[in-house]
């Protein structure tokens, strides 16, 4: 049954309020993790952030520069075993699996409420966007959520990434990647099997309308207390992310499952942590950053080098 549009005042998404920061800000603080002559900076990021701030950074940039080496963010590095002109090949049918199978829209795939929800985000912060309406939920979830924060003056762009990677280069520093590296086996036949699966994204869907309805004033706030450094009201505010579900519904899958996926966030902890033992081994000063709500969370890597006998001191 299709969905009814909504109706005028239903499921309206609430427009940001708060005053963003602008202008020229501190560079937030460092934790400082020390034990014996080792030492590892770390510089909490948010995403988003006010997207009309500059930095005065030279503070923080002589800190970077004290580093032996420098580790990149955590992540995932997807690769294949495949060369480089069959990889590029493969690219329209990495495309196409991103659209919902059978040439389904949103409509057609969304439960009728949700879809109401949909449509009234999309009027908000889309417009007229015909092609989003093609997408698997958790595609078009990112779409929206990346135009509303664009549209309240926010910005998913790396300012601090910027910098870090001029001091870098500027001091010869290297950078070691922490990703945790998936090797995509036979991604002819993963990707034929997921252009005709249904993927278990209408949580990602879900959340994402959650979150632009009821938290966008309050990333408005993180991203000043970011901006700002103030990490008592970082630390005081509770963190929706709705993309854990969003990644989730990518990686919780079968598919992914048969790839080697089996706890995303675990395993890109442990491989961060893998890579900063190693360095701290090889070196005395190492620079890292990492989004700031997972310095706060008890099981996170904060407390795992303080229980492996490093005293942890937060940014002033």
């Amino acid at each position: 049954m299709l969905a009814q549009p909504p109706q005028p005042g239903e499921n309206e998404p609430i427009l940001l309020d708060a005053v963003l920061v602008t202008g020229v800000v501190p560079a937030p603080g460092l934790w400082e993790l020390t034990r014996g002559n080792k030492r590892l900076l770390i510089m909490g990021t948010l995403d988003p952030v006010p997207r009309n701030i500059q930095w005065t950074s030279a503070k923080v940039e002589r800190r970077i520069a004290e580093a032996d080496v420098i580790l990149g963010p955590p992540g995932i590095s997807a690769g294949t075993n495949v060369g480089l002109i069959r990889g590029a090949m493969l690219l329209p049918a990495y495309n196409r699996s991103k659209r919902n199978p059978d040439g389904r829209r949103l409509q057609d795939v969304l439960p009728a409420a949700m879809y109401a929800r949909w449509q009234a985000a999309k009027q908000a912060y889309l417009g007229r966007n015909a092609g989003v309406e093609h997408l698997r939920p958790v595609h078009a979830a990112k779409t929206l959520y990346d135009a509303a924060i664009k549209r309240a003056g926010m910005s998913s762009e790396s300012i601090v990434k910027l910098v870090v990677e001029r001091v870098a280069k500027s001091h010869r520093i290297p950078v070691l990647s922490t990703s945790y590296k998936l090797v995509i086996r036979d991604p002819k036949a993963t990707l034929k099997v997921l252009n005709v699966t249904s993927l278990d994204d209408l949580s990602c869907m879900e959340q994402t309308l959650d979150r632009l309805q009821t938290d966008l004033n309050a990333m408005a706030q993180r991203a000043n207390a970011w901006s700002t450094g103030d990490v008592a009201t970082l630390r005081a505010m509770p963190y929706v992310d709705h993309r854990k579900a969003c990644v989730g519904s990518l990686a919780g899958n079968a598919i992914a499952r048969q790839q080697g996926i089996t706890d995303i966030d675990a395993q890109v902890q442990d491989a961060w942590l893998k890579q900063a033992r190693a360095a701290l081994a090889s070196h005395n000063t190492v620079f890292a950053t990492l989004p700031v709500a997972s310095l706060f969370k008890e099981h996170g890597v904060l407390g795992v080098l303080a229980r492996e006998g490093f005293t942890v001191k937060p940014p002033e």
